[in-house]
Parts: C-alpha cells; structure tokens; sequence
C-alpha cells in the first residue's frame, strides 16, 4: 500500500514556521501521520513507546524544564530526542534553540524550526492541517491515481479553507482532548448560490465507522441554513458514495455519472421532508 505524506516545506510556510537549523531543503522532508507530540516524559528520560514519525513540539514548559537540568543530563536527553531524527523539531512562542539543539539538529540532520504561536494553537493547527491533507490522500488515494489526489490536495491549503469559511458555515468534530477528527461545511451551491451544497467533508480513516461522518451531516441538517435551502447537494466521492445514499440523499439528474473532478452529485429537498 502506497504511505502517503505531507511536505514540511508545504506544512512550514503554511503555518508561518521559521527555520532556525535544516540539513537541506524542506520539500525534502516528509510527514507520515498527522499526531505531533511533546517530548516532556522522554526530556526526563523515558524513551520507551517513542514514536520517531511526530513532529517534535517544545513549548515553555519543556524549555522551562530543560532548563533547570544538569547541564550533561540536558545534553543527554537532547541527544537522545535528535537521535531518534523525528521529521521536525519546533520551538514555539518564538523562542531561540539552546545551543545543545543546534548541535543536534546539525550532528543529527534534524530540521529545527521556530514559531511565533502559542504551545497549543500551534499544534491545533498543526494537527488540522496534517489531518486534512492526509485524509484526502489516504481515503481517495485507493480510487484516484495519484497524480489526481496531488492536485486537488494542492489546491486545499489553509488560504483555500479562510476564503471558503467566509461564505459558508464550517463544523469540525473532536476529541475529548481537542484533536481535530473530522470537518465538514455548508454553503451556497456554486451553481445555483439560493441552494446549499456541502464542502470539505473528511473524516480520519481511522476514525471513520464510528458515526463521525453521520453526526456531522445530521448536525448541518439542523443548520438554519439547511433548512431554507430548497435543494441540497453534496459532491460524492466514489468512496462516499454509499454513505451518502444511505443518509437519505439520491442522484441529481445526470449525477450518476463521474465529473471532471471524478464526484458524482446527490440531492435532498430539506423542506419536502418537514
């Protein structure tokens, strides 16, 4: 099975990432799953479970304790995290590597990145940004030839997502902790703006089949602006397909066959079913 992933270069530049330390070009790296970490439990010592996949992510109290450490202890446990090469380490808050980073990023070819944010938005939207793209290669990935998912991925960076937020309502759906799991949006249809279509339906393949997809489409169905759209439609993936018709929702004319974006097209009449 092919294992998809998103280019640091890309995930940098669209989460305003600076590089204090990098090896090489950033297009070069490469991210494999969508969960980030900090590395508190492992900077004390505690190597075990450590996944070697997740972006590294040093907020003020990993800093703050790095800190107070013995100065060969904190070199000790630096070395240990470089070593294991994760795809990225990030300082957030703008704060400057410590010297024993830079060390390690170089002896290691670590890329060392720096951000202005906050400790927890910044890995809210890493891990959004992460979630999003890696969704859309993974569950469409199996259909579309690769070429065809790169290119509608590309299209999908966080600029396409503000301008798509400004015109319609966007709803995610969540872990008990924050992490973002699945999302989808309800605006005017580009066809016809006085009907509703859906947007930018995903859910993490590994947590789809749990009744995430169906909450988030009956939750929109209770939308104000659902409900006073005289016809609905959803872009149908071939995947989706399915999952939508049993939600209710049957081909428009002529839906029944792929567009040029390889969907097909499903409608509902909310006011019929008042």
């Amino acid at each position: 099975m092919e294992q998809f992933f998103v280019s640091l270069d890309k995930l940098a530049r669209e989460s305003h990432l600076t590089v204090a330390y990098t090896p090489k070009d950033l297009d070069q790296f490469k991210v494999y799953t969508a969960e980030v970490y900090r590395p508190g439990i492992m900077l004390a010592g505690y190597y075990q479970y450590f996944d070697r996949t997740r972006i590294q992510i040093i907020g003020l109290t990993e800093l703050s304790y790095l800190n107070e450490l013995d100065p060969e202890i904190r070199r000790t446990h630096l070395e240990k995290l470089f070593s294991f090469q994760p795809p990225a380490v990030i300082l957030t808050r703008g704060f400057e590597p410590l010297p024993e980073m830079m060390e390690f990023a170089q002896k290691y070819g670590v890329p060392l990145l720096q951000s202005a944010e906050m400790t927890s938005p910044l890995m809210s939207s890493l891990i959004q940004a992460l979630s999003t793209e890696l969704a859309t290669r993974i569950t469409s990935g199996a259909v579309y030839d690769a070429a065809f998912v790169e290119e509608m991925v590309a299209q999908q960076d966080r600029a396409y997502f503000l301008r798509r937020g400004e015109q319609m309502h966007f709803y995610v759906a969540c872990e008990d902790d924050g992490t973002v799991i699945g999302c989808a949006a309800f605006g005017p249809y580009h066809k016809n703006p006085a009907e509703g279509c859906f947007y930018s339906v995903f859910v993490l393949p590994e947590k789809q089949k749990r009744g995430v997809g169906r909450a988030l489409i009956e939750t929109i169905e209770r939308d104000p602006l659902f409900l006073r759209a005289p016809r609905v439609v959803i872009p149908a993936s071939i995947n989706a397909l399915h999952f939508y018709q049993e939600l209710g929702y049957a081909f428009a004319p002529g839906g029944d066959r792929l567009d040029e974006e390889q969907l097909y097209c499903l409608e509902k009449f909310p006011q019929r079913s008042v």
